[in-house]
């Protein structure tokens, strides 16, 4: 469900039985990207109202949660698959980017320690998560 503060609208939009939209943010023109538990990338168009999925490179992985940078790129880190992914929004395509270290499980979640920067996510301190343990 989303909620648009401005119009005081609730829209519940269609998706896949398998999508499980999760975790997610807001980028600059108001759509709301998540992490899908069912791999995939999931976009809320806040002008047509709908959800487009996009399946991720990575055969059996998911996301924990998906964050745009000040660029409109899209990033998240895949859950046992030891990569980052940058998705492009104007070309629909993922870039994958492998992870300095892995630790069980793989290299992970993206969160909220994060800051902008001219080359998109920039994080500090390095912290990298699997589902049972993470590392420094």
């Amino acid at each position: 469900m989303i909620y648009d503060r401005k119009t005081g609208e609730l829209y519940e939009a269609d998706t896949s039985p398998n999508s499980g939209p999760a975790r997610g943010e807001f980028d600059g023109e108001g759509n709301y990207w998540s992490a899908g538990r069912g791999g995939s990338l999931i976009k809320f168009d806040i002008k047509t109202k709908r959800v487009h999925e996009y399946p991720l490179p990575t055969p059996y992985t998911s996301l924990y949660t998906a964050r745009a940078d000040k660029n409109g790129e899209v990033w998240a880190g895949e859950l046992n698959g030891g990569r980052y992914l940058r998705f492009d929004p104007k070309t629909e395509t993922f870039t994958r980017l492998y992870a300095a270290r892995t630790v069980q499980h793989g290299p992970a979640i993206l969160d909220r320690q994060f800051h902008q920067s001219s080359l998109g996510l920039v994080r500090r301190p390095r912290w990298l998560a699997g589902a049972h343990s993470a590392a420094r």
